[in-house]
Order: structure tokens, then sequence, then C-alpha cells
């Protein structure tokens, strides 16, 4: 895992992040249908048991913000997104180019024929939940992995759900129920999350083969965004996830 950041003006606050993953050959020459989680459980302020998740498919993330106000940051707590900036690289067809982005010291790959996976899905489970709670072991763990509830079913958007609900007159049957509460907060429009609560999020990618001593990169980025409410804080930090997608697709033009 490789973290850096910068001080340079619109950048401050977001941090980077590169995993290389390489698999030893230990266990297989081939792991197949690999996907990896980036996991976080960020708690905004002195209540996290008052936090709201969500996803934002077009910005490839997920992101946490406030229920209500908070003892710690006032009328305008932040919201703190993941963001997935470059996927691992896969075969595809001729029209189709993947890129890996080592900054200006190490330079970039343009793969043509090749593609960037982008997001698989998004969940999320709530501490001590018992139904949407921690994974107890590996098999609860991977269906979060797959998108699905912990039990292995799909959380179907349509379903009363006392945790969840839908605005904006969108059918819930056009709804990605592998994107959890992917609607728009900000404009009250899709599918969002109801209840303030202690929840944990995983933002996965794949599924991938990882060949034996073939590294495969992953970058993302967190960003945080503060703005006049709670809300607005949500759009500030859109904002800087925009400046993070820029700064990655220049290859980190502005980073020593």
């Amino acid at each position: 895992q490789t973290v850096f950041a910068s001080s340079v003006f619109e950048l401050e606050n977001i941090i980077f992040f590169r995993y290389r993953i390489i698999n030893r050959g230990t266990v297989a020459d081939v792991l197949d249908s690999v996907i990896v989680s980036l996991w976080n459980d960020a708690d905004i302020g002195l209540d996290y048991s008052a936090d709201l998740v969500g996803c934002d498919t077009l910005l490839q993330s997920q992101f946490v913000y406030k229920a209500n106000d908070d003892v710690v940051y006032g009328v305008n707590p932040p919201s703190f997104f993941t963001t997935l900036l470059q996927g691992p690289v896969v075969f595809s067809d001729a029209s189709d180019t993947a890129y890996v982005n080592s900054g200006p010291q190490i330079g970039s790959e343009i793969l043509l024929g090749m593609k960037n996976i982008k997001i698989s899905s998004a969940t999320s489970y709530i501490s001590s939940d018992p139904l949407r709670g921690d994974p107890n072991d590996e098999v609860e763990c991977r269906n979060y992995n797959l998108g699905l509830q912990k039990t292995g079913v799909i959380l179907n958007p349509c379903s009363p759900d006392a945790w969840s609900h839908i605005v904006g007159g969108i059918n819930c049957n056009e709804i990605n129920p592998l994107f959890w509460y992917s609607g728009d907060p900000v404009n009250q429009i899709g599918w969002l999350f109801s209840r303030g609560t202690d929840i944990r999020q995983m933002l996965n990618v794949g599924p991938f083969n990882l060949v034996k001593d073939e590294p495969v990169d992953i970058v993302f980025a967190y960003a945080l965004g503060r703005g006049t409410d709670r809300l607005n804080s949500i759009t500030i930090a859109r904002e800087n996830v925009q400046r993070a997608i820029l700064e990655y697709q220049s290859n980190f033009s502005s980073l020593v």
C-alpha cells in the first residue's frame, strides 16, 4: 500500500491510495473471481451513531454524511467519499483502452484492447444489527463482497425496509440492487438510506483473475468536503472527487 497526498490548492482535502496486490502462488497459480473491497468505517464527528451512507455510481464512489447537526462540527458537518480511480486491468476488445498511472517519474501504461474494471457493487453493514450486521465468517463477507446481504439474498429496493426509502417518483424496479442507496440526497431523488446509525461500507471491484507474480494495481482516493450544511457538504465533496479524478487522469501531474 502506498499513501500520498498534497497541500496543492484544491487537493488538500484528498488522500490517494495505491494497492499493489500480488499472488505469490502459495495456494494456486491463478486465483479466479477475485473481488477487492475498499472498506471503511468513517465515523464523522462525535456521534458515530448518526451517520448516513450513499453510493454515487457516476463518480465510482461511496460516501458518508450526517443525519443531523453534530456536536463537533455544528450545523455543517463534512461528507466523506471513497472513490475508485483505477480498477484492475482485464482483457476486453479492440475498442477499449486501459490505463495504469504511476506518476510523472515512473510514467503511464496505455493498454489497447484492455479495460479497467469499474465498481461492481456497493454494500454496507450496520453495527450489531442481526440481519444486516458485521459478517461472522468468510461466507457472509463474500456475500457482501458480491453486492448481496450477508445471508446471500439480494437487497431489493422495492421491498419495505426500515433502513431505506425511495423518493422523487423513481421506479424501484429500475434501480440496480447491487449498488445500495444509489440515490441523490442533495436533490432528494432515488434510493436513500433513512436512519442515522453506526455503519461500515464496502465499495467492491471485480471479479478478476490474480495470476502468479503478475501484480495488479488499484488506485483510489478519500475525499472530504465541508459546505454550508450537511447536504451541501456532499456537493463540496463531489467537487473534490472530480479534482481527484482529474489529478489521476493527468498521471498525478501536480504531485512530486
